[in-house]
């Protein structure tokens, strides 16, 4: 039997109530919640961002701290020195237009470095010494210039040779010295075993004029500009001659004379030994003539009677200063810098011996560990760093402040920095690259030395 169901159309269904409400928050509730919020924030946010501040200079002391042991190891790999060249931060960088030099009384900092190298000894070809010490006043590149006493070397462009059947000679090329956009100012050179002498020019393109020399490569123009110098060579016989264009590097003594060029066409007096080789060469124009370490800018040269004349196809060599390698440039984060701030001063915070002139830092290590600088420097007290460590300030960008005072000799100027904002990368004489936290405590305003004392005492803190 079937039985009829009554089938219920949506008509006949009980309609749901319209007054029922979906779940939320009243505006006030939100409001509450927003307040909550906000004073947990206020509490906390200060911890957190000096946590990850504290975690910016920890990173960037790791990477300094892996550059060292990476230089270290490459110069015991290459068994030649390796190192780092610091870069100047450009918004943390003062220089003072009285002494065209860093104001020490300013803010100065790093932000990065890129690794060096020293390439080996150069001694392509042979060289010739131009007799007296005033070369020609036409080679020398730079006319005010004319007259000034450098030692000059040339190239030996070729040698004569007789044929012994019919007498005739003939001028045979040399090995080119091949020294334009290669050498650099500041590189020395030795004859034999006698002494060291500086190179300080020619240098037609120099650093200043924005063409791509800032290096310091000595040049009588632009990449591939043909030598428009030239000079007549006469073989044995008297009557057969021959005409080259050889290369010509100016030379300086390597020694501490004091008074330059231009200040003595100043009538400025002498300024007698400043601890320098030589202040022409330190990447600055010192005159303001718009040429960086030219000729005028060297000091008057004293020369010994026949110090270094008269030589012919004479072997030679040159010890280079460090140059960047192939490698990029590595930085440290954004908010880390390396604070070189009172350096020369009260030496409150890097230790390093900066080129007050150029601002720069290039530290090499020795393949036994033992550090070593490429500076214009005579003597080596005047590198006023009496401890044997070389110590990097690494800390945020915003402690980095001017000297608010005129610095004294033994009493600290810069504000103690906040606990756990500053991390101390050293470079020991002995190879060892440590890193340490110094403690609040540890800063005395009566001595700049003491947040170094514990590290230069053989606290642990992350050696290698």
């Amino acid at each position: 039997m079937i039985q009829n169901r009554k089938v219920r159309t949506t008509a006949q269904r009980p309609a749901r109530s319209t007054d029922a409400r979906r779940p939320g928050f009243t505006l006030i509730e939100l409001l509450v919640v927003m307040l909550i919020i906000l004073l947990v924030s206020v509490v906390v946010l200060p911890t957190v961002v000096t946590a990850l501040g504290e975690r910016s200079v920890v990173n960037g002391a790791t990477l300094l701290q892996g550059a060292l042991v990476g230089a270290r190891d490459a110069a015991i790999a290459s068994n030649a020195p390796a190192g780092i060249r610091l870069l100047l931060d450009p918004t943390q960088s003062t220089f003072s237009p009285l002494t065209n030099q860093i104001d020490p009384t300013k803010a100065l900092a790093c932000n990065g470095w890129v690794p060096t190298s020293v390439p080996h000894l150069y001694t392509e070809g042979t060289v010739n010494t131009f007799p007296g010490y005033a070369y020609p006043a036409a080679l020398l590149t730079t006319p005010s210039a004319a007259g000034v006493p450098c030692l000059v070397v040339e190239e030996n462009p070729g040698n004569w040779q007789q044929n012994p059947s019919t007498g005739q000679w003939t001028f045979l090329a040399a090995s080119p010295t091949s020294w334009f956009w290669t050498i650099r100012v500041g590189e020395k050179i030795r004859f034999g075993a006698g002494a060291e002498y500086t190179v300080c020019g020619p240098m037609v393109v120099t650093p200043a004029n924005g063409t791509g020399n800032s290096e310091g490569f000595v040049n009588i123009g632009t990449p591939g500009t043909p030598n428009p110098f030239s000079r007549v060579y006469t073989a044995p016989d008297g009557k057969t001659t021959a005409t080259a264009s050889p290369e010509f590097l100016c030379l300086v003594n390597n020694l501490d004379d004091g008074q330059t060029w231009w200040a003595l066409q100043q009538g400025l007096p002498a300024p007698g030994p400043d601890g320098y080789i030589d202040d022409g060469w330190d990447g600055i124009d010192n005159n303001g003539n718009g040429r960086i370490d030219e000729l005028l800018e060297w000091e008057i040269e004293t020369w010994l009677p026949g110090q270094v004349a008269g030589l012919a196809n004479q072997p030679y060599t040159i010890r280079r200063r460090p140059a960047p390698t192939n490698e990029a440039a590595v930085y440290l984060p954004s908010s880390v810098v390396i604070d070189l701030t009172s350096s020369g001063l009260t030496n409150e915070r890097s230790r390093l011996p900066l080129n007050s002139w150029a601002g720069g830092v290039d530290l090499l290590v020795n393949p036994d560990g033992t550090p070593w600088v490429d500076l214009p420097y005579g003597v080596p007290t005047s590198l006023g760093l009496g401890a044997a460590f070389y110590h990097f300030w690494l800390t945020g960008r915003d402690q980095i402040t001017d000297m608010p005072v005129p610095a004294l000799a033994t009493v600290c100027q810069l504000p103690c920095p906040p606990a756990g904002d500053v991390r101390i990368v050293s470079l020991g004489k002995s190879g060892r690259v440590s890193v340490l936290q110094p403690a609040t405590s540890s800063f005395n305003p009566a001595n700049p030395a003491a947040p170094f004392i514990p590290i230069q005492q053989g606290a642990t803190g992350g050696n290698q």
